[in-house]
C-alpha cells in the first residue's frame, strides 16, 4: 500500500462562496489481477467529504484524480491549508 499527497484548490465553496485549499491524502492498493496489465494511467472520479475552514459545515466534492489504472483508492482525507499571514 502507498500514500500520496496532493493540494487541491475548491474555487466556490457551497458553504460560504469562499476559495479554499487542502492536503489530500490518499492511500492506494495494487489490484492484483491487473499487476501484468501496462502502466496506463487512467482519470477516476471520487466523491470526498470536505470541512468548511470558514463555517466548520462539511461538503462534498466530486474530484478527477489521474492514477494507474492497476491501483485502487482504500482510503481518503482531505485536511485545509493553513493560510500564510
Amino acid at each position: 500500500m502507498s500514500e500520496k499527497i496532493e493540494i487541491i484548490t475548491i474555487q466556490k465553496c457551497p458553504n460560504c462562496a469562499g476559495t479554499h485549499t487542502y492536503q489530500l491524502f490518499t492511500k492506494h492498493t495494487i489490484i492484483m489481477f491487473l499487476a501484468d496489465s501496462d502502466n496506463e494511467e487512467k482519470v477516476k472520479t471520487i466523491t470526498c467529504l470536505f470541512n468548511c475552514p470558514s463555517t466548520g459545515k462539511r461538503f462534498q466534492a466530486r474530484l478527477k484524480l489521474r492514477m494507474p489504472a492497476k491501483e485502487r483508492i482504500t482510503s481518503i482525507k482531505a485536511q485545509p491549508v493553513a493560510k500564510a499571514n
